[in-house]
């Protein structure tokens, strides 16, 4: 479970079937997997060393999310260490978001558009964990596909449940 998230809350929720689609997939031998559980839609694929690691909507790698994450190599050699690395997204499913709540300096906030989780994970000898990333130098880029719908009131956030 991911530092800072309470089992029993719905984000403990996703990050557990998360996590055990993960596990899923090791043992499965697979390179790259999708599933969708109770929580959200759930893509994973296995990154490997020494080139920009791009998970997008179409082309080598692709899923069909409505996002596309970048990974720099060098972020990927250091987690490798002893280790396979995994890039993981979640587009959480609306019944989650709906119990989800948040607060900010204006009052509480109600999320209306998709809400996407996206880790990177650890795999060693079939335990997977949620990666700890300190000191980033290169930027994880993360954008939102071309064709995405957007409403005007959109917005892109960041969650961090240690707040």
């Amino acid at each position: 479970m991911p530092l800072h998230v309470e089992p029993a809350s719905p984000l403990g929720s996703l990050a557990r079937d998360s996590l055990r689609e993960a596990v899923k997939a090791v043992v499965h031998g697979a390179s790259s997997w999708n599933a969708n559980t109770t929580t959200g839609n759930v893509w994973l694929t296995k990154l490997g060393q020494g080139r920009m690691q791009v998970l997008t909507s179409d082309g080598p790698g692709s899923i069909s999310a409505p996002i596309a994450v970048s990974v720099p190599p060098a972020l990927v050699s250091e987690l490798s260490v002893n280790t396979s690395v995994w890039l993981l997204i979640t587009m959480i499913d609306s019944s989650v978001v709906d119990h989800m709540s948040s607060l900010s300096a204006n009052g509480p906030v109600t999320y209306r558009s998709p809400l996407a989780e996206v880790s990177l994970l650890q795999e060693t000898q079939g335990a997977v964990s949620v990666a700890q990333i300190a000191n980033l130098v290169d930027p994880i880029a993360i954008r939102r596909k071309d064709d995405m719908q957007l409403d005007d009131r959109d917005r892109c956030c960041w969650f961090d449940p240690a707040r």
